[in-house]
């Protein structure tokens, strides 16, 4: 029976209830919510066919799988052994260049059943985790695959401390200091559809296995930041379409950001979008956990607009990575993109040299460079640097500004004029429809081109970029300097088209796009080929603009200034209240420099011999005297020859 105190309480509590911090409540609430979505998402994937990514859980619920699936899984971890299991026609021809992205899992279904040890263990023994000497075809310098390489192997030594696979002693520092810098530096490949769930999970299965406290906690605070850095650019209806460090076109077609790993993730997370019947196995990973995500669950906004920092600079990274190794910290900073950028190119040939890694399939441009005297070095970089220098991913100046299902996201001055490096740099989107303008030429499989980057401005839920490619970048095989626009004109609700304005509306998210030229569309893209070229992109809401036609008006009455005539061109807009400038002078490019030096210092050096040279009567005479001299007798021997002739014809 219950006593007397605690009847009361049971019958106050509702009112205790009502008097309670509301955040408490809300977080209660909220964790609550991602409870029970994992239980859904869980659900969901055992009712998908065997792959890779659910095994584990399909042995965890003792449901049967297709161990043929093992067979091949593990015949693909080696480079050699998997080259013969495309030529059967199974696989892909690049599944042993990336084992790692097998080894999470495996390791995963590892903790689950031991059925497979032994197989596993015979393959796991023939792979090095971290670079071997003379290793042509694995990848460990991203930052997905350095988590999943260093992850791994960490895991492995902590399960199976008697088994002899090839570890390096580093790991477990390198494994710390990636967790950390994580949680410091946001991610380099900013909002990835591709890469950014391999980091995902090889985070969430050091955070999940672990016996190490320390490196737990640190997993826990790394995963939290990037599901953070994720939801910041998912829209209310969890959809992604944002700028990417290191992404492909395809990602951002036919509401793909609606239908991937970071979408997924949002509505396991958030509660937002749907995930439909084909949820991305890797996020069941977190449905598993029992990390907490109530703090991320609580900062979401529906409104954000805001300027955000990217990675770290050169000088920042050296400070960020002093306690690496010399040849991990150089690791570290190829997974940034500092490759063949000036300031990190020697230290990027170091680990190339170190390593033997000048026949990698990945870095054969530069096998050219082995037997070249290293003084060269910043020579070489800086003459390529129109291509070179803008890999790197890092930017203080991430603009994105999101209103429900309204989103623009940009990269102020992001290397305007340089070549790309599968950066996108500018997207704006309608409740999961992206459209956006890049250079070169579309594909809708490969990776983002961008043969020169914009130079952009945005303020608020406006962007004015500005087109002017570096002169020397055909040099570099970069040639193709035209702009394309995707506007899919098909999935939007409603599309206007006024001059060179073209709007497009999807339910009450609203987007406009100010067009350098009109041209017609071809498979939704559309062409113009001015080496210089000015667009702008505004975005809205009902909530913020009122009506379609309403957001159309604000459009139309903009102010928008070009002057494109001559090597410095300048671009304005006034528009929706806001004010954006653009003044940008072409970057003639290193080679260019390059050229105008050697063609001076040849000028230089060929006046000076002839000056100073003639005064000391020694080139000259040798140039000059004994061209006379030579002349002289050419001459007597060509009148001798003329006179036999003279004779003979008598």
């Amino acid at each position: 029976m219950m006593s007397q105190q605690t009847l009361v309480i049971f019958l106050a509590f509702p009112f205790l209830l009502a008097l309670a911090d509301p955040i408490e409540t809300n977080a209660t609430a909220a964790l609550s919510g991602f409870r029970a979505r994992q239980q859904e998402l869980l659900a969901q994937v055992l009712t998908q066919g065997d792959n890779i990514d659910n095994l584990w859980l399909k042995v965890n619920n003792s449901l049967p799988i297709d161990e043929t699936i093992i067979d091949e899984i593990l015949l693909s971890l080696v480079y050699e052994d998997a080259i013969d299991l495309y030529n059967s026609g199974n696989g892909s021809k690049h599944v042993g260049e990336n084992p790692d992205f097998r080894i999470v899992p495996l390791i995963r279904l590892m903790q689950f059943t031991d059925q497979y040890n032994n197989q596993t263990f015979e393959r796991f023994k023939r792979l090095h985790f971290w670079y071997g000497k003379g290793d042509d075809y694995r990848v460990y310098w991203s930052e997905n695959h350095m988590i999943m390489w260093t992850g791994s192997a960490f895991l492995l030594s902590e399960m199976f401390p008697n088994e002899s696979f090839q570890f390096d002693e580093n790991m477990r520092s390198r494994l710390l200091w990636y967790l950390k810098a994580k949680q410091q530096t946001e991610f380099y490949e900013w909002v990835s559809s591709i890469y950014s769930s391999f980091t995902f999970f090889g985070m969430m299965n050091v955070y999940d296995f672990t016996q190490d406290a320390e490196i737990k906690e640190e997993a826990r605070k790394a995963i939290l930041a990037q599901i953070r850095h994720i939801l910041r650019h998912t829209d209310v209806n969890g959809c992604v379409n944002a700028i990417g460090g290191r992404n492909h076109d395809r990602h951002y077609f036919d509401r793909a950001g609606c239908s991937d790993f970071r979408s997924d993730l949002a509505y396991l997370v958030l509660g937002v979008g749907n995930v439909g019947t084909d949820v991305d196995n890797r996020v069941a990973f977190l449905a598993a956990s029992d990390i907490d995500v109530t703090d991320v669950i609580l900062e979401y906004s529906d409104t954000i607009d805001g300027t955000f920092k990217l990675g770290v600079s050169y000088e920042e990274g050296l400070d960020l990575m002093k306690e690496l190794t010399k040849e991990d910290r150089i690791t570290a900073q190829m997974s940034m993109g500092g490759y063949a950028a000036p300031e990190y190119f020697a230290d990027f040939m170091h680990n190339l040299d170190y390593f033997e890694l000048w026949n990698s399939s990945y870095f054969q441009e530069f096998s050219v460079l082995e037997t070249m005297p290293k003084v060269v070095y910043p020579l070489l970089s800086w003459v390529a640097s129109s291509r070179g220098a803008s890999s790197v991913l890092y930017t203080e100046k991430e603009k994105l500004y999101r209103h429900k299902g309204a989103m623009i996201n940009s990269i102020e001055e992001y290397f305007p004029g340089y070549g790309g490096a599968q950066q996108m740099v500018f997207v704006a989107s309608s409740e999961g429809v992206a459209t956006f303008t890049e250079s070169g030429s579309p594909s809708k499989d490969a990776q983002v081109v961008n043969n020169h980057l914009p130079y952009v401005k945005q303020t608020s839920n406006v962007a004015l970029l500005l087109y002017y490619p570096n002169w020397d970048l055909p040099f570099t095989g970069l040639d193709e300097e035209f702009v394309f626009l995707s506007f899919e004109v098909n999935n939007y609700n409603e599309v206007v088209e006024s001059g060179k304005w073209l709007f497009g509306r999807v339910n009450d998210s609203y987007v406009g796009i100010h067009r350098h030229c009109v041209s017609e569309f071809e498979d939704n893209f559309a062409y113009c080929y001015d080496q210089k070229q000015v667009w702008l992109s505004i975005v809205g809401h009902a909530d913020t603009h009122g009506s379609f036609s309403n957001f159309i008006s604000i459009a139309e009455t903009s102010d928008i200034k070009q002057d494109l005539a001559g090597m410095c061109v300048q671009a304005s807009a006034s528009i929706d209240g806001k004010e954006l400038g653009i003044s940008f002078c072409r970057n003639m490019g290193a080679i260019f420099t390059f050229i105008v030096l050697l063609c001076v210092l040849g000028v230089g050096c060929f006046g000076c011999c002839f000056v100073c040279c003639r005064k000391d009567r020694k080139i000259w005479k040798r140039t000059f005297k004994n061209a006379k001299e030579n002349s002289l007798v050419a001459y007597q021997r060509a009148k001798e020859k003329t006179s036999e002739m003279k004779h003979y014809l008598v």
